[in-house]
């Protein structure tokens, strides 16, 4: 599925939006960075501008090649929902862009505790997420499959609310988030972005 989505989005050009602009600081000041749900290298394209190492994680044969060929030599081909291959305490900063949001509860919960695992202590993780506002990508269409949580546009994607944010995040500390929009997709997505430290 995912390789025919990303063929669909690719038109041969990587770009990226300005989000990650508020935490350049914490990106320059990372050593081992990692790009989770890299998709077509958006995020991965503005990390190796800043002449940062990042290594980019995707599920996506189709869109790692493209990573691997425009970009970036250091992928790989990884589930997020599985064990990751890096040891307890061991990456300095976690880019999660729209890629957490497609899990039941316990899945969510399962992937974030990975992520908290490999996380250095006082490091952060940033993301954005699907919110309950993004009319234009499905929110509360479709069928309902538990709480926010819907098989819609042809395949599940999550819609956190505020109670969700703080529900699944809670096990980082000083987590912060606020509303956000984006144009990548052509519609005005509406999402929210965030950090956590471990």
């Amino acid at each position: 599925m995912w390789n025919k989505i990303h063929e669909k989005n690719f038109n041969g050009e990587i770009i990226y939006d300005d989000w990650l602009d508020e935490y350049k600081d914490i990106i320059n000041s990372s050593d081992i960075i990692l790009d989770i749900g890299c998709g077509l290298g958006n995020n991965t394209k503005y990390i190796k501008e800043l002449n940062k190492d990042v290594i980019s994680i995707d599920y996506s044969t189709y869109a790692l090649d493209i990573v691997k060929k425009y970009l970036n030599e250091n992928v790989l081909l990884h589930d997020i929902t599985k064990k990751f291959p890096y040891d307890d305490n061991s990456i300095d900063l976690i880019i999660a862009d729209l890629s957490l949001h497609y899990f039941d509860c316990d899945t969510t919960k399962k992937v974030l505790n990975e992520l908290k695992r490999i996380l250095k202590s006082n490091h952060n993780m940033l993301f954005r997420v699907n919110t309950i506002y993004d009319t234009n990508y499905g929110a509360k269409e479709g069928i309902l499959i538990e709480h926010n949580y819907y098989n819609t546009c042809g395949y599940n994607k999550r819609f956190f609310d505020d109670s969700d944010m703080h529900y699944f995040f809670s096990i980082f500390t000083n987590l912060e988030y606020k509303l956000d929009y984006m144009d990548r997709y052509g519609n005005k997505k509406v999402l929210y972005k965030g950090k956590v430290i471990k």
